[in-house]
């Protein structure tokens, strides 16, 4: 599809017409760089409900990339697709709870918001839930749910999680004391 016909769609405020034209105008392809026409064309696509142009949107606040740098937009846009139920929106909403980066810090949010990713599989989202379990951060200390979730993200392939998991499955040290 062309620029043109992407343009035209975009403009008769198809939602796919504004996505397409919004990355297109992001990464240069088939028309010159243009990151703040981009965030416009995200927008009216966001307004839309649709998830990937919220969080591509929320990523250019976050970045300040097209935008000026907005961290409560950014959370605005991350919730719009967590509530939505996108696995993705839900981890960088729980992101942005545990840095208070755009709203007040909040270990309990975030961990309910890395649940709902873990659940659906998202490996970062299990990696940080385990985390929090862990350590007793936003939620009280368990270490069979730090487990359980260590556990799927290692199934996943995650190296931090399977070297995690291989401390809570390694024999206790001995604590006899070297002569």
């Amino acid at each position: 599809m062309t620029i043109e016909t992407l343009r035209a769609l975009a403009e008769q405020g198809d939602v796919e017409g504004q996505f397409r034209l919004a990355e297109k105008l992001e990464n240069g392809q088939g028309v010159t760089k243009d990151e703040a026409e981009a965030a416009i064309w995200y927008k009216k696509a966001a307004e839309q409900g649709l998830i990937e142009a919220q969080l591509n949107l929320a990523d250019m606040y976050t970045e300040g990339r097209g935008v000026e740098r907005n961290d409560p937009e950014a959370v605005h846009w991350y919730r719009k697709a967590a509530e939505q139920g996108d696995p993705d929106g839900q981890f960088e909403l729980a992101m942005m709870y545990v840095l208070g980066q755009g709203l007040d810090k909040d270990d309990s949010l975030a961990v309910h918001w890395f649940h709902k990713a873990a659940e659906q599989g998202h490996v970062d989202a299990q990696f940080n839930l385990a985390f929090m379990y862990e350590e007793g951060q936003g939620v009280d200390e368990n270490k069979e749910e730090s487990r359980l979730w260590y556990g799927k993200a290692a199934e996943q392939g995650d190296e931090e999680a399977q070297k995690k998991l291989g401390i809570y499955t390694a024999p206790p040290k001995s604590k006899k004391k070297r002569k």
